[in-house]
């Protein structure tokens, strides 16, 4: 009802502006307007050295790599995904680390099991992520829809590369192979 009557409408994403023109919610003659989610404050978040990697040649279960999933924790950000991928993967790299900084929404006491189990790290909340996105080599965020992820657009201007799923508003700002790795949502594969 709201979209009803507007002349133009702003859209974070492709997807997201397709659906509502499919399903029939706004006017034949509104204009879509584009904007790439909220902006991200390149000087704020001014490209970092990345943390150590492994030496080359260090065997696997050596490679001290940093995951991190900044976002509120909500299961449609992909937290039950990001916990058994990283279950997974410490099964062939204990060393790595898969932390999740944010807000405890709705999920803690899950997050707890995970934390208790060794799957993943809880960092809890802070108002500067910024130390956190240093400390880590990779961001991943396997959400189930956004509009366009401002934590993963962050960590790039950082210079950090994102794992992220294919699903609206991620694959906006991800391009696989070259800034990133696009996944499969709901696989933690």
């Amino acid at each position: 009802c709201a979209l009803a009557g507007a002349e133009g409408v702003f859209f974070q994403n492709r997807d997201d502006a397709e659906l509502f023109r499919k399903v029939g919610i706004l006017r034949r003659s509104a204009r879509v307007l584009m904007a790439r989610g909220t902006g991200v404050d390149i000087r704020r978040f001014a490209e970092a050295p990345l943390p150590p990697l492994p030496a080359e040649g260090c065997a696997p279960e050596e490679r001290e790599i940093i995951f991190l999933l900044v976002g509120r924790l909500l299961e449609a950000k992909g937290l039950p995904e990001y916990a058994a991928a990283a279950k997974e993967l410490k099964t062939q790299y204990p060393a790595a680390r898969f932390q999740l900084l944010g807000p405890p929404e709705q999920g803690l006491a899950q997050v707890r099991r995970w934390q208790d189990e060794g799957s993943i790290e809880y960092l809890g909340e802070t108002r500067d992520v910024r130390p956190y996105v240093e400390a880590c080599h990779a961001l991943v965020l396997p959400s189930w829809r956004e509009g366009t992820p401002t934590s993963i657009m962050e960590g790039m201007s950082m210079g950090r590369a994102a794992v992220v799923t294919d699903v609206p508003g991620c694959r906006e700002v991800v391009e696989d192979g070259v800034n990133g790795c696009i996944c499969a949502a709901h696989d933690p594969r």
